[in-house]
């Protein structure tokens, strides 16, 4: 038991207000050990789109739902959708929030935001998460498969725990020349 008091967007005088929004709060009665501390920035991670690059990411009982020694070139934009009843996490939808990243997943049509997709994740702990090699969206002539004479610079990484069913993926070309159109 602790005497000292908790003030949430304002300090003990009242004065200082904190006058913003507050997207949400993550009470520990201890120290979160190294295990819960990565639990919880995986969670916040990929709830809100945030790159945490050099880091697995893991579910709520401590799986690794994106191992980042797989290819550590591939830590840009990194985020996913995923279902975790114990933490409460259902995110069907996701992009991150970097200025560049032009991928997004769902598991249905793009909807205006993850509350308003109506579809629901496969099975309980399931993940589909993405990250590029932050290669230019631009188009390139190398590397190319035999039927294709232009490709992005720009390569994907997806790794998938349990079962996350059907996922649309949406990349937005939005900006990109493309020097042969048929």
């Amino acid at each position: 038991h602790s005497s000292n008091k908790m003030f949430i967007g304002s300090n003990e005088g009242g004065n200082e207000d904190y006058d913003g929004l507050i997207a949400e709060i993550i009470c520990l009665d201890d120290i979160p050990t190294d295990e819960e501390d990565v639990k919880i920035k995986s969670y916040l991670a990929l709830k809100y789109g945030i790159t945490m690059a050099s880091m697995d990411f893991k579910n709520s009982a401590g799986t690794v739902i994106w191992d980042e020694s797989l290819d550590a070139s591939y830590n840009n934009d990194l985020t996913g959708i995923g279902r975790d009843d114990l933490s409460g996490f259902n995110q069907k939808q996701s992009k991150s929030l970097n200025s560049d990243a032009i991928v997004t997943m769902s598991t249905q049509a793009i909807a205006a935001n993850n509350a308003a997709n109506t579809t629901q994740l496969g099975t309980d702990v399931s993940f589909e998460m993405w990250a590029n090699n932050g290669g230019s969206v631009a188009m390139q002539t190398s590397e190319l498969h035999t039927d294709f004479t232009e490709r992005l610079g720009r390569e994907w990484l997806i790794q998938e725990s349990g079962t996350v069913g059907n996922v649309l993926v949406e990349v937005d070309l939005t900006g990109v020349s493309f020097s042969n159109t048929h």
